[in-house]
This record gives structure tokens, C-alpha cells and sequence, in this order.
């Protein structure tokens, strides 16, 4: 095959992951492109600590292309998952099945935590405890999962095309996922929970709907 050369890890020859992976950069960099203003400031605003200004952006987006934020966002969390743990997979599993099974895990999760955010920001914002709209909230957060979604395209580019070890794309990986965690807790707390008297509130909110998922994710990746 053509991607058997030297300069590529033996794990990840397979034409499949590679036509799948060409195909998520294109629609990911066109999408991307088109709202690049936007997703510059609403990465801004997710990493501003310093003056928090508590907006919660979104990118206008149609119906098609907020749909296929999700789709490529868990495709390209899926590719990096599959092309890093393959060197370390002794299951044998084809890497497409594998691919499949890790997207299976990022779509469950990410359900789980959107369904968590409309349930309960609709309650609070009923109870006047939150000045965010659900729908608003959930837009702002499909949207950081798109861009977290490219930073994990990109680093799976990175395992493909040089040869790196598992190890090092683990430990990035990991500290991307870290970041846009802090991100957006804190967007959570400036946003959501702006005043001091909600405080055991906006604890509980990251136990439940931040950190808990996070737990279900590593339970559901454990088990499969």
C-alpha cells in the first residue's frame, strides 16, 4: 500500500482511517474557515481569564452545519483515540471496528452531557438562578466541542504523518483535554453562576455535569 513507507508508524496503514481522516479535515477546515472570526472569539473567550467578560458566544450556524459540528467533532475525537491506543490494542480489532467503537463512546458521552445541560439549566434559569438560556448554553458548548474536536484532528495528523510515540500524543492529549476543561469551568462560573451567593451551586453543577461525565467516559472506554 502506499502508506506502507518507512516514514509512517506500521500502525496506521490502513486506507479506510485514511480516507476517513482526509475527508474530516476537509469538512472540518471548510466549516472551520467560514466562521473563523467567530470560533477565534469564542476560543477567546473560553480561555480569558484575566477580565472574564461572562458572554457566552455562539457562531452563526445553520441547521446542516451545526449537525455536522457534532459529527466531525466526534469523528476527529474518535480518529485520535483509535490511531493513538492502536499501538497498545492487543484485541486484534480491525481499526475501523475500532474506530467505530471509539466513536460509539464519544457520542454517548457527549449525549449524555447535553442532555444533563438542558435538563438542568432549564430548571435553573425557571428558578432565576442562571441568566443563560438552555439553548444558548448548549449552542456555546456544541461549538467549544467543535474546536476541541479540531485540536484533536490535528493531533491525530500528527500520529499519522510523523512518528511519534504513544506515549507523548497521550500525554498532549491530555493536557489539551485539561485546558478546555479549566476553559470551561470557568465560562461556567463567570457565565452561569456569576453571583457569590450560587457558589455550593456551581460546585455541585461541575460534580454532576462536568466531572461526571468524565467518569462515565472512563468507565465506558474501561469496559469496551
Amino acid at each position: 500500500m502506499i502508506l506502507s513507507m518507512d516514514i509512517f508508524p506500521p500502525v496506521q496503514t490502513d486506507d479506510w482511517i485514511m480516507v476517513i481522516l482526509t475527508v474530516t479535515f476537509l469538512l472540518s477546515f471548510l466549516l472551520f474557515a467560514s466562521r473563523r472570526s467567530a470560533f477565534f472569539k469564542l476560543t477567546d473567550s473560553v480561555f480569558k481569564f484575566k477580565n472574564p467578560d461572562g458572554k457566552v458566544l455562539i457562531p452563526r450556524t445553520t441547521p446542516v452545519e451545526f449537525v455536522l459540528q457534532v459529527l466531525l467533532a466526534c469523528v476527529s475525537m474518535s480518529l485520535l483515540m483509535t490511531c493513538a491506543s492502536n499501538g497498545t490494542d492487543m484485541s486484534g480489532r480491525p481499526l475501523l471496528l475500532s474506530l467505530l467503537i471509539d466513536f460509539g463512546c464519544v457520542a454517548s458521552v457527549f449525549i449524555v452531557k447535553l442532555v444533563l445541560y438542558q435538563l438542568v439549566n432549564s430548571r435553573l434559569y425557571r428558578n432565576q438562578s442562571t441568566p443563560v438560556k438552555p439553548t444558548r448554553w448548549n449552542g456555546f458548548f456544541v461549538s467549544v466541542f467543535f474546536v476541541a474536536g479540531n485540536v484533536a484532528l490535528l493531533l491525530c495528523l500528527l500520529t499519522v504523518f510523523f512518528p511519534i510515540p504513544d506515549i507523548a500524543v497521550l500525554l498532549v492529549s491530555a493536557v489539551m483535554a485539561v485546558l478546555f476543561e479549566i476553559g470551561l469551568a470557568f465560562k461556567i462560573k463567570t457565565a452561569l453562576f456569576r453571583n457569590k451567593s450560587t457558589i455550593l451551586i456551581f460546585f455541585l453543577y461541575l460534580c454532576a455535569l462536568e466531572f461526571g461525565p468524565l467518569f462515565f467516559a472512563a468507565v465506558l472506554y474501561g469496559i469496551i
